[in-house]
């Protein structure tokens, strides 16, 4: 982004009196639509840098022309507007942020995306709860950080889903580990030479093992908390 600024006229002393908030347009950046070479900043709206509050829709159409920083077109829509643009348009047009007024000066916005975009976004970036499953499995598995890396090049729209996917496969180990200590101490009594025999009939059985040996459990649970391989499906 610092080497986008240059290009806008009179920036340095606007920044001095507002704070910018903008959408990156580049071709670095994690989006699915196709901008080709297009490297620019888009002002969505700018704050006071001396009052902290939100400045007119007016003001920043000032600031845009006098910059020559592009600025986001603004549209007024319906609730049932809105749901049929989400359902109906296609995955060429990446959005746009939705902005509601507290009625106090101060307003809240949310980025609202097209199904199709999102379901374009799952096929790219192959989203499903047994990818982040392998991944995580891999890292474990090999010390490596293939799962982190994996996380910050996904789209800012995908990764509160990829998250609740991992928290999923996480709280599933804990109640394995969970199971697997209780087996552990409901056998303590039981002679090591005959323990397998004894316990060989519960799938945890391996774990019991590795506690009496005083060894981690994390690679082995997490072979127990297997996704089904599914389709993305939005």
């Amino acid at each position: 982004m610092k080497e986008l600024l240059p290009k806008y006229v009179l920036l340095n002393h606007l920044l001095e009196h507002q704070n910018l908030v903008v959408e990156v347009i580049s071709p670095v950046t994690k989006v699915i639509c196709d901008y080709g070479d297009e490297e620019d900043l888009h002002l969505i709206t700018a704050y006071s840098t001396h009052s902290r509050e939100e400045i007119l829709r007016i003001t920043c159409e000032l600031l845009s022309a006098c910059s020559y920083m592009p600025i986001v077109k603004q549209v007024q829509m319906s609730w049932e507007e809105l749901f049929t643009w989400q359902k109906n348009t296609g995955y060429d047009k990446e959005g746009f942020v939705l902005t509601f007024d507290n009625g106090d000066g101060t307003y809240d916005r949310v980025k609202i995306k097209s199904d199709e975009y999102l379901r374009m976004a799952y096929y790219k970036c192959k989203l499903c709860k047994h990818r982040i499953w392998r991944l995580y499995k891999n890292d474990l598995e090999q010390n490596t950080e293939f799962l982190k890396e994996y996380f910050n090049e996904l789209p800012d729209e995908l990764y509160s889903i990829a998250k609740q996917y991992f928290s999923e496969i996480t709280a599933d180990i804990e109640q394995k580990r969970l199971e697997a200590v209780k087996l552990y101490e409901d056998t303590l009594d039981i002679p090591r030479d005959t323990l397998y025999s004894k316990i060989h009939d519960n799938e945890l059985w391996p774990c019991v093992f590795l506690l009496r040996d005083g060894k981690q459990l994390d690679k082995s649970l997490i072979k127990f908390v297997e996704p089904v391989e599914s389709s993305i499906i939005i």
